[in-house]
């Protein structure tokens, strides 16, 4: 009516300190109470309390499944079910569970950055690679700080095409311990998550020209090496993993 305004919704009272919260009633104990007095009582009340019984733990397995949808709640191996629902979102080899559980329930903040070196970068370091520079066919290199904010830079001539949509992925120092001082070979489990993961984050219109794992000190990357310059000793080696 007018000159009305919506009153807000009641206030559940709340229990005065001493009270007694009583649990829910389980169906076991209410199948009981609902029967006659002549049923309580002998095989009639084990009867009664038998259906009950199975009602509790339907009700449990309806609660829990119903759980296993949120990533707080649900069990551990529902997690990954819940991430292949949310777009591919693996496990890192390196992340907790409790940052796993964050992630997922972040994944709408998550994929706004697909697309970009910052999603390719990021799926990366969730990963457990975070070492990794990303460099493009129009001379720049991407690289993550400490906050997980992109910083680019120039990348030197490090390209092994000269498409402007081209792009490849560096391994740098330090690498992982098991990667030294050989790393996985190019058909390995490994080298093919790392494949799925770049293909899934990167842009629609770039070619993924390649990996490369870089140890030492190498022609043309990083940018700021010249030649004579002193302490730096060449002779250095590099990895190359196909993208296919």
């Amino acid at each position: 009516m007018p000159g009305l305004t919506p009153s807000s919704p009641p206030t559940p009272p709340v229990p005065s300190e001493g009270t007694v919260v009583t649990a829910p009633i389980r169906w076991q104990d209410y199948q009981a109470e609902l029967a006659p007095p002549w049923l309580r009582q002998g095989a009639g009340e084990a009867w009664l309390r038998g259906v009950g019984d199975a009602k509790d733990g339907l009700e449990l397995r309806l609660r829990e499944s119903v759980k296993a949808r949120f990533p707080a709640e649900a069990p551990l191996d529902a997690l990954t079910r819940i991430g292949g629902d949310r777009g591919g979102l693996e496990r890192g080899i390196t992340e907790t569970e409790a940052a796993w559980r964050a992630r997922l329930r972040g994944a709408w903040d998550v994929w706004p950055w697909a697309g970009t070196p910052t999603g390719v970068l990021r799926a990366l370091a969730f990963a457990g690679y975070t070492s990794v520079v990303l460099v493009t066919g129009t001379g720049r290199a991407h690289t993550l700080d400490i906050s997980g904010n992109v910083v680019t830079t120039l990348a030197g001539d490090v390209m092994p095409s000269g498409f402007w949509n081209g792009f490849r992925v560096l391994f740098v120092s330090p690498l992982p311990p098991s990667w030294v001082p050989t790393p996985p070979s190019n058909g390995s489990d490994e080298v093919n998550t790392l494949r799925r993961l770049v293909k899934q984050w990167k842009p629609g219109h770039a070619i993924f020209e390649d990996m490369v794992v870089v140890q030492g000190n190498v022609w043309g990357f990083p940018s700021t090496q010249t030649w004579g310059q002193p302490g730096l000793t060449w002779g250095g080696t590099t990895t190359i993993w196909t993208p296919d």
